[in-house]
């Protein structure tokens, strides 16, 4: 076996508290989820949850971190599917398949529900889906390039199956 390395270990707790934040937010909610909540559903002590996160707000910023990581991956897979048909079930199936696709959809609501009211978690939400790299023109430019190629995926393939 090759050797792990220092960083592995790191990564693995991070995503275990994150995994058990990711719980408690959907059955509770921001507000009510405590530090103490995340650390019994993780199975590890407060304490090893603040050498890794400074408070629950950096706990949060992670999750939408992580979030907009797997939304980013599904694009990028669908927009190098080699048809239509298959970007769409790769879009469409996204999460379905998830091990908890109701626990997901339940911090989503809840982290666009928390940005309506703070305006912290409204910036990390924009973080997620507007990048501070691009700029409103060049975020136009990207959506317009997705949807135009998708749209000659679709006449391409349907002129194909008429044989035209």
């Amino acid at each position: 076996m090759p050797p792990t390395t220092q960083l592995e270990p790191i990564l693995d707790r991070r995503a275990q508290i994150l995994d058990a934040a990711l719980v408690c937010f959907a059955q509770r909610g921001f507000h009510q989820t405590s530090m103490h909540d995340i650390s019994a559903e993780a199975g590890i002590s407060v304490g090893l949850i603040y050498r890794y996160f400074a408070n629950k707000e950096a706990v949060i910023s992670a999750m939408a971190d992580r979030h907009k990581s797997e939304i980013q991956d599904v694009l990028e897979r669908a927009r190098q599917a080699p048809t239509l048909l298959e970007s769409l079930e790769i879009l469409f199936t996204a999460h379905c398949c998830e091990n908890s696709p109701k626990v997901v959809s339940a911090f989503v609501v809840d982290l666009y529900a928390e940005a309506s009211r703070n305006p912290q978690i409204a910036n990390l939400v924009r973080d997620v889906l507007q990048p501070q790299e691009m700029t409103e023109a060049e975020r136009r430019t990207r959506q317009l390039e997705v949807t135009r190629r998708l749209w000659r995926l679709l006449f391409t393939n349907t002129m194909e199956l008429a044989g035209v």
